[in-house]
């Protein structure tokens, strides 16, 4: 995915979240998430739902993040910071296997939208694999807390800095919302689907900066 793609799908906004269909008249509307719910008229509402959805799941995940849907709840109120919308649409799988080029490598489309999804904005926040960072406090104090993956890393974040400030150029101006691509919010955000697959770190850990931010505020 390129960063003007990124851009044009955080600025593709809907009142609701949930699945997206075209309907008889040609229109687009946002209908349930099959097996989920919705649609959903805030992000917390959405939040609630997942968490829903995964506890009767719990003891298939690994020990280490079988408390990290009962966490989500809790900070569901205060998790996104756009909770009445607007909302962003959001691809399934933004992979370089879904984007068709021509021989010059001009993009002429992207495919496999059957999974699309409006959500939260802070999933439309969340940058390609390729070039995300896991967050630091995964590594600390793991055999991997070196000065090799260290080096790697600050590789990594430079090259998603080029990649932000190239989306935010493309951005329409003026924004109304706050952008914070790749931030803690979308980190957490991203975390679900880590959640899903049995990801092994400790998930739970980004919700605690999260709330030591929070009191930091007060």
């Amino acid at each position: 995915m390129t960063p003007d793609n990124q851009a044009e799908l955080f600025s593709t906004r809907f009142a609701q979240i949930g699945s997206i269909f075209r309907s008889t008249a040609g229109d687009y509307e946002v209908g349930a998430i099959p097996a989920f719910g919705g649609p959903f008229s805030t992000a917390e509402e959405y939040y609630v739902a997942w968490v829903d959805a995964e506890v009767p799941h719990i003891e298939s995940k690994p020990v280490v993040n079988q408390g990290f849907p009962r966490r989500l709840a809790k900070i569901a109120p205060s998790l996104s910071k756009s909770n009445h919308g607007p909302f962003a649409l959001c691809h399934p799988d933004l992979g370089s296997h879904n984007i068709l080029v021509d021989d010059q490598y001009n993009i002429l489309s992207i495919i496999d939208w059957g999974g699309a999804h409006v959500l939260p904005i802070e999933f439309a926040e969340i940058c390609p694999d390729d070039i995300r960072v896991f967050p630091d406090v995964f590594w600390r104090n793991s055999p991997f807390d070196n000065d090799e993956r260290r080096r790697v890393e600050a590789e990594m974040t430079e090259k998603l800095g080029k990649y932000v400030d190239y989306i935010e150029s493309y951005l329409p101006e003026p924004k109304d919302v706050q952008c914070e691509f790749e931030g803690l919010r979308a980190k957490i955000a991203a975390c679900l689907r880590l959640y899903s697959e049995g990801n092994m770190n400790h998930l739970c850990l980004l919700i605690d900066e999260l709330e030591r931010g929070a009191q930091g505020n007060r």
